[in-house]
């Protein structure tokens, strides 16, 4: 069910991506100025989807951009035999609504109670047009999220759980973390068996993976949701990729 927020002033428009170019700064950084999340804000409304809400269907026509202010979305595909393909996890300060001639190319739906900024796509377009610099913004999160759709493909081509786990568990340190240090504990906003669709897994899989990952020092499971990062350089030895830069280069 979506609706529209009481307490709107808590929340603004924020685009998040790695920098482009080479910078001192590696992490995922704000790309909107104050001015621009005020005209985007202004031109958009921000609503509240509740759990397990299906926002677009693939092959929907596309009129709407979502920028997630609050929440959890996952965007996927129905194969022919009919289960689902996990294409992406999107988080605070992504952008929603991935689309090809006028239609979106998955299905989306909300992992957690989500708060979003609704953005008519017409709207947003008109907006990047006279703004040079938010133009550079959006090219910005895009290459970002080619560069996220590139490191998953080959994620789930590795052979074994583990590196798949451990690479899943290098990303999630890159959306938390910064340019200092990776984060000590690390909170998953997925159930086993999510993570386990995601990699392309079953849930026993995941759970020797998470036991393996253990065993060797490289993390502790604290609770099912939550684990500490004991060893940054064995976790990164589990990954036959490299995440990101920063923290994990």
């Amino acid at each position: 069910m979506n609706s529209s927020l009481d307490h709107a002033n808590e929340f603004m428009p924020s685009i998040y991506a790695a920098p482009v170019f080479k910078t001192l700064l590696c992490a995922r950084k704000e790309l909107l100025s104050p001015r621009q999340k005020a005209e985007i804000k202004k031109h958009s409304k921000l609503t509240r989807i509740d759990q397990g809400v299906v926002v677009y269907e693939e092959g929907e026509e596309a009129s709407y951009v979502w920028n997630i202010a609050q929440g959890l979305i996952e965007t996927y595909h129905l194969l022919p035999q009919g289960t689902r393909r996990i294409t992406s996890f999107l988080f605070p300060g992504d952008l929603l609504g991935l689309m090809e001639n006028g239609f979106y190319v998955s299905t989306a739906r909300t992992v957690q109670p989500v708060v979003a900024f609704q953005i008519p796509i017409q709207v947003l377009s008109e907006l990047a047009l006279s703004d040079s610099q938010l133009s550079a913004a959006l090219l910005t999160k895009l290459c970002q999220d080619l560069r996220e759709a590139q490191r998953h493909i080959i994620c789930i081509s590795q052979k074994d759980a583990a590196p798949r786990l451990a690479t899943f568990i290098l990303w999630l340190c890159t959306i938390y973390g910064n340019d200092v240090e990776p984060p000590k504990e690390l909170s998953l906003p997925l159930a086993r068996h999510q993570i386990a669709e995601y990699l392309g897994l079953t849930t026993e899989s995941v759970s020797r993976a998470f036991h393996l990952l253990e065993s060797s020092k490289a993390i502790m499971r604290r609770t099912p949701r939550l684990i500490s990062i004991l060893d940054m350089e064995k976790l990164r030895g589990f990954s036959t990729l490299e995440v990101g830069s920063g923290i994990l280069s």
